[in-house]
């Protein structure tokens, strides 16, 4: 995973127990494309391991009064417990040309309170306001 902004350490893209790693992030013309086709993304978290589930809201943001506001937040209906948090949320194609290749969607920072889905601020939200890549190529749409 390429992390091209200061400060940050080099992090690996690989996913446990999944195939493949990642090689780029969805784009917000991506991730429109994903939720009007209910297309099933994934996620991978230490307690739950792999859940998978759709694209419910984006665009979201979540505020608190003891937390700085989260922005852009994107909610799947992946399934996430205490303990997931920093866990990647992601999308496969798996019709490419490298069927392994994962693109990041978020990374799941939370759970919403009334269902338990998974949440957090989108990949494309990171790059336009932090140029963070994910690694080199973009996911815009089918």
């Amino acid at each position: 995973m390429d992390i091209s902004a200061p400060n940050y350490r080099e992090i690996l893209s690989d996913v446990a127990d999944q195939y493949g790693g990642v090689v780029g992030r969805v784009t917000q013309d991506g991730v429109e494309y994903l939720q009007s086709q209910s297309t099933t993304v994934s996620k991978r978290g230490r307690s739950t391991c792999k859940t998978t589930g759709t694209i419910n809201k984006r665009g979201v943001d979540y505020w608190c009064s003891y937390l700085p506001t989260e922005r852009r937040q994107i909610v799947t209906t992946a399934n996430q417990e205490d303990g997931d948090s920093g866990g990647p949320v992601y999308h496969q194609p798996g019709d490419t040309i490298d069927p392994d290749e994962l693109y990041l969607l978020h990374i799941a920072t939370r759970k919403t309170n009334e269902d338990g889905w998974a949440r957090g601020s989108s990949a494309a939200f990171m790059n336009s306001e932090q140029n963070i890549t994910f690694g080199p190529k973009k996911y815009s749409d089918g």
